[in-house]
């Protein structure tokens, strides 16, 4: 039988526990890396989940505005939209503030199917602007005795309210994965 080369094996295990060492040292630095950015992506997605809460109260908030709104205008005859607009600017800040966190996300995670979520959102909130802003035009050749204009004109705004709620839960239903870790 042979004899042991103990230089050659203390070197072979000096080597291996080295490397043993460097190896677990990168699994923890990776498995730590990874838990860090899902902390990141749970905080972002709070914040924006429940800055998407306070959008759908100023909604709300905006779309209750609209029936005194629209008694002043019958009663006075005039035109005061600057609420309506004041409301509409804070919304669009809102929504600018989560569609820098959630690119962040999208970014980071890949999620294509967030992304088309936030275009959907971007899409109705838009669509809001656009009818918000087009009440002058429309204010100025209003009959006011005209019932089934001003019922035509509400419900084209609580739809254009209900589908961006819609976008709005839907985001949020996408983020709830974010937020316990579970994506």
């Amino acid at each position: 039988m042979g004899t042991i080369n103990w230089d050659v094996f203390g070197s072979f295990a000096s080597a291996t526990a080295t490397f043993t060492g460097a190896g677990v040292a990168l699994y923890i630095a990776n498995l730590w890396r990874k838990q860090k950015g899902s902390e990141v992506s749970s905080d972002i997605s709070t914040k924006i989940y429940f800055k998407l809460d306070t959008i759908i109260l100023k909604i709300e908030k905006l779309d209750a505005s609209i029936y005194v709104f629209m008694d002043d205008f019958c009663q006075k005859n005039q035109l005061n939209i600057s609420d309506f607009r004041i409301g509409f600017i804070d919304i669009m800040d809102d929504s600018n503030y989560i569609k820098s966190l959630i690119n962040i996300i999208i970014t980071y995670k890949n999620n294509t199917l967030l992304k088309q979520k936030m275009d959907d959102y971007d899409k109705n909130v838009s669509d809001l602007f656009e009818f918000i802003d087009s009440l002058d035009l429309l204010f100025e050749d209003w009959d006011i005795s005209d019932v089934v204009l001003r019922e035509n004109f509400l419900k084209e705004l609580h739809e254009i309210i209900k589908d961006l709620n819609t976008s709005i839960t839907s985001i949020k239903e996408s983020l709830l994965p974010y937020i316990y870790h579970k994506y």
